[in-house]
């Protein structure tokens, strides 16, 4: 398997400040996507149940599929991230989230609902874990403690994806037009964070030790994320 190597991604320590910049905005912008997007989703939950007509069991089997499209996306994602870099990653993981949104606030079959929900859980599977792995390139370069902050934008995303919803919901729109609006805005925030996106993960000679991605440790965070999901 390929070495995620962490310390030299794209030689971020020889970038200049603005560059270094970018990138950290473009982290902080990645961790609010997901953050929003995880928000939009929630308020469709009681919506999705009512419209293929589930009993709580029923429910529970569907949201069991968003877990499954993130346990075997995770420990995918940071294979490709190695081999491809981290933009064609995130763009294919962000592409899944903005198709799916829509078709889980409007769907009725539980079909189309079902392969949605799989959809949404690998996309936001892809990103959570490259998004994770620029974390901690851009925090090693920078050289001082910025996880927390990143992780902050996330609940930030929460928040706001919550407000907004709720005000969208109620103003009449309707979940469709609700969420085609909330997904124009993740598409948004992402052309924002594509020029501070690290292109490759693996480039260049390692500063130190490669930090290793084995399968069976990405399995295991891959499971813990479907539990709490």
């Amino acid at each position: 398997m390929p070495a995620l190597d962490l310390t030299a991604p794209v030689a971020i320590p020889g970038a200049d400040d603005r560059a270094a910049a970018q990138q950290r905005l473009s982290t902080r912008l990645l961790f609010l996507i997901v953050g929003l997007a995880n928000a939009t989703w929630a308020p469709l939950v009681p919506l999705v149940k009512d419209r293929a007509d589930l009993d709580a069991a029923g429910l529970g089997l569907l949201l069991l599929t968003f877990g499954i499209g993130s346990i075997l996306t995770m420990p995918s994602a940071g294979v490709a991230a190695a081999r491809l870099g981290f933009r064609p990653v995130l763009l294919a993981g962000t592409l899944a989230i903005g198709l799916a949104l829509p078709v889980l606030a409007v769907g009725s079959g539980l079909v189309p609902l079902t392969g949605a929900l799989l959809l949404f859980g690998a996309g936001m599977g892809a990103v959570d874990c490259v998004m994770n792995l620029q974390a901690v390139a851009v925090e090693r370069a920078a050289g001082r403690p910025m996880m927390s902050g990143f992780h902050g934008l996330y609940s930030l995303g929460c928040i706001l994806g919550a407000l907004l919803a709720s005000v969208l919901l109620g103003t009449g729109l309707g979940a469709g037009w609700s969420v085609l609006i909330l997904v124009a805005g993740i598409v948004a925030l992402f052309a924002a964070a594509w020029p501070g996106i690290l292109p490759a993960s693996g480039a260049g000679e390692a500063a130190g030790p490669p930090s290793r991605c084995p399968a069976a440790r990405c399995w295991c965070w891959a499971c813990c994320a479907s539990w709490c999901s």
